[in-house]
């Protein structure tokens, strides 16, 4: 069995629709039970894998994903990395400036991110988690560094649009 943390507004949420945990049951082919109390998902499944898989899901979802974008990490080669922002400072401001930088005017810097690296961003708490292979999330790290560093946004799209040609020639 397997034990997943997460945020008491993502657990209620998960709470409030049952589809969802059927539809993670169905495509984990695992139990997934509830504990609200504790801000938690026991998942059981008849193997290590399946559990595995199911707990990575569970735990992108709990980082702000939907469940279907979490989904993708039962897909091979589909991985998710997960910066967390108190690593950089712990200047509860500057973690907010971070992510609003991120984000962008109307959600349009992340939006480019996510667009030019073919991969999939959330913003959430004090983290910023991508999905995707792993170029992908490196072409998006790249971007998303060069903005936490403090460097504009064009200096971020110049650097994942290097990172994009180096990866796909």
């Amino acid at each position: 069995m397997e034990r997943v943390y997460i945020p008491k507004v993502r657990i209620r949420l998960l709470a409030r629709s049952s589809s969802m945990l059927k539809e993670l049951e169905r495509l984990t082919a695992c139990k997934v039970k509830l504990d609200i109390g504790e801000h938690c998902v026991d998942i059981s499944g008849n193997d290590a894998y399946s559990e595995y898989m199911a707990k990575s899901v569970m735990s992108a979802y709990g980082r702000g994903f939907d469940l279907k974008e979490a989904a993708k990490l039962l897909i091979e080669d589909y991985y998710i990395k997960i910066i967390d922002l108190k690593d950089w400072t712990r200047n509860k401001e500057r973690i907010k400036r971070i992510k609003s930088r991120i984000i962008g005017t109307s959600g349009r810097a992340k939006a480019r991110i996510e667009h030019e690296s073919s991969s999939e961003i959330s913003v959430y708490g004090e983290t910023i988690a991508v999905i995707g292979k792993l170029d992908q999330i490196e072409e998006a790290e790249t971007a998303i560094h060069t903005i936490i560093k403090g460097g504009s946004h064009r200096l971020a799209y110049k650097r994942l649009e290097a990172a994009h040609k180096a990866h796909n020639g």
